[in-house]
């Protein structure tokens, strides 16, 4: 009587077989629909969030010098002429919150509404990767209506205040950065620069890890999670700076005329949803292959 023995899979069988069913489910779970979706819903909801942000860390510094490191953000990574672009299109919201209580409230509520649909989008996309049906409560009609934008709009709090962790970081340490080099400490003030952009990557890795966990209506382990969070957050990082290149030597912000910034924010943005579903591709995927879990 013979026993077949099957030898235990290593790290890196594991994380081959992980990416082949990443390969495999990419065009089957219509990723770039998916992702194309969630980029519309973030662009409509983009300059209004800003200007809030930029509003809010305002509080506590000058909103002109907040407004300086974002844009110089945008610069370095999608070039200029974005950047002038983006700073249009953030006075022009500040325009309508000054405009009167009640042109502001229905800005707020326009934040809301689109960052809220943000959220349920990738909560789709996320249920849409992992095969699972969204959880059916005892509530109908506007009562699930609602209780939905209100977890959405937890989100969209949770994300606010991540980036406003973000902008404070990165105005600190561009004024520490600042102190250090006017006492011709060159190194140490690179030290703090490279601290605010540290915590912006950490603040990424973050929020994404957090909405592989919570957002999909199925239990997904944190150690998994945090994988998949990671690679995606190294993917954004590395793309990020892939763009930036690309666009500085690109003729592409110039081919379609004015409209030009608009079509590389649009690009810069689907990417990035992009590079969320695959993160979550990945996530679903080495979950799959830890359990053990056979292919459907």
């Amino acid at each position: 009587m013979s026993e077949t023995t099957s030898k235990p899979k290593t790290y890196l069988n594991i994380l081959v077989a992980t990416f082949q069913e990443v390969g495999a489910k990419w065009g089957e779970k219509n990723t770039g629909l998916m992702a194309a979706a969630i980029a519309f819903y973030s662009m409509m909801s983009l300059a209004p969030l800003l200007a809030f942000i930029i509003g809010m860390v305002g509080l506590f510094f000058s909103e002109s010098l907040v407004e300086e490191q974002l844009l110089t953000g945008i610069a370095e990574a999608l070039g200029a002429e974005t950047a002038e672009f983006v700073a249009g299109v953030i006075q022009g919201a500040f325009e309508i919150d000054r405009s009167g209580p009640i042109l502001a409230i229905i800005g707020l509520v326009i934040i809301i509404f689109f960052a809220s649909t943000v959220f349920n989008s990738v909560k789709l996309a996320l249920n849409h990767i992992w095969d699972v049906t969204p959880d059916v409560a005892p509530r109908s009609g506007i009562v699930a209506f609602l209780w939905d934008r209100l977890l959405a709009s937890a989100m969209v709090l949770l994300t606010g205040g991540a980036l406003f962790v973000v902008m404070i970081s990165s105005v600190l340490s561009a004024i520490v950065s600042g102190w250090l080099a006017d006492q011709h400490w060159q190194q140490a003030g690179k030290i703090a620069t490279l601290s605010g952009q540290w915590v912006g990557v950490f603040v990424l890795l973050g929020l994404i890890t957090i909405a592989y966990k919570l957002l999909p209506d199925t239990a997904v382990l944190w150690r998994y999670a945090l994988s998949g969070g990671a690679l995606a957050t190294v993917l954004f990082i590395v793309g990020n700076k892939v763009m930036g290149i690309y666009f500085s030597l690109s003729s592409l912000p110039t081919v379609y005329g004015a409209a030009g910034s608009l079509v590389v924010l649009l690009l810069w943005v689907y990417y990035s949803s992009y590079i969320l579903l695959f993160g979550a591709l990945f996530t679903r995927a080495l979950t799959r292959q830890m359990v053990g879990e056979a292919d459907s």
